[in-house]
């Protein structure tokens, strides 16, 4: 089967279009981790990726949704205790699975109360 007319221009412009967002998402990428603070590097750690894998593969709910009887699954491992209040950043005690909507409105309350 032919294709359209133009078909052939329209991938090559939209396979062009995707490289240069991945580029540009690379580039913001770099500029925004460059400006969070030094203790944000831990993240980054092939330890902490493997403590956050392992934990995620055993908990993937949201664990203050569960306490609400509200089942939604986890997109991110949360330190209980935060690393800047001293809390031990590889202790699975210190870890929560939660959604994105949980951990905002905690991270609003930590904020709040300083």
């Amino acid at each position: 089967m032919p294709n359209k007319p133009g078909e052939a221009y329209l991938n090559r412009e939209r396979a062009k279009r995707e490289v240069l967002q991945k580029r540009w998402r690379k580039h913001e990428d770099k500029g925004y981790n460059k400006s969070r603070p030094e203790a944000h590097k831990f993240y980054y750690s092939p330890r902490w990726k493997k403590l956050r894998q392992w934990y995620r593969s055993g908990h993937p709910l949201c664990e203050a949704c569960l306490k609400r009887g509200v089942v939604t699954s986890a997109d991110l491992v949360d330190h209980i205790v935060p690393i800047t209040d001293g809390g031990d950043p590889m202790c699975v005690n210190n870890l929560q699975a939660l959604c994105h909507r949980c951990h905002n409105i905690k991270h609003a309350k930590e904020r709040n109360k300083g």
